[in-house]
């Protein structure tokens, strides 16, 4: 059996730091080791990861106000004059949108809320279309309309805030460039329609 020679290395804590020092947000990892009958610890700077993969640093590091996670600057959402990360936003706020979802409620926000028309504007299946509505009701996004003469569904003020909070992220896309151009067309195509009626 061999024996370990005294200068072998073995690590006994890792642990890595999001905090500050000397004034300055550093991120760093810091690592206990045991050196033959020395321990020690190394403190490394190295580059901190966002969830997303992206690296961090200083310049575009921010901290969620809940969790207290360090995240890249463009996976924040600020919401009620905080910052938050994605997870905190759905945990205490409630509000979480896929870019698909984004996309609906962006439709009924602009008038167009029947599944059949938020699909040929949107490209997502007529089907997905019909449970994401369902679901949005279920999470108090939309409201049933409320009257005989307002059969469109409507956007609660959870919805609104959802919207203006994941726009975001979602309007650097250019799916969202697509779908906004698609509903300005739908929409002018239903002027002119209505426009023949009269």
């Amino acid at each position: 059996m061999e024996e370990d020679r005294p200068d072998d290395k073995f690590v006994i804590e890792k642990i890595e730091m999001a905090g500050e020092v000397i004034k300055e947000p550093i991120l760093s990892k810091s690592t206990r080791e045991i050196s033959g009958e020395n321990i020690h610890r190394k403190v490394t700077f190295s580059p901190y990861f966002c969830e997303c993969g992206r690296p961090i640093n200083k310049e575009n590091a921010v901290r969620c106000s809940h969790c207290q996670k360090l995240i890249e600057k463009s996976c924040s959402f600020e919401y009620q004059n905080s910052i938050h990360c994605r997870s905190c936003l759905k945990e205490f706020h409630g509000i979480e949108l896929s870019k698909k979802e984004y996309l609906i409620l962006l439709c009924i926000d602009s008038g167009i809320s029947k599944p059949k028309d938020i699909a040929k504007t949107t490209g997502i299946d007529v089907d997905e279309v019909e449970e994401t509505l369902e679901k949005f009701l279920g999470n108090y996004l939309t409201d049933e309309p409320h009257s005989f003469f307002s059969k469109e569904l409507r956007l609660t003020q959870l919805g609104i805030e959802a919207l203006t909070v994941y726009g975001k992220v979602y309007k650097k896309d250019e799916d969202h460039s697509i779908v906004e151009t698609r509903i300005s067309d739908f929409l002018a195509s239903k002027r002119k329609y209505a426009l023949r009626l009269e």
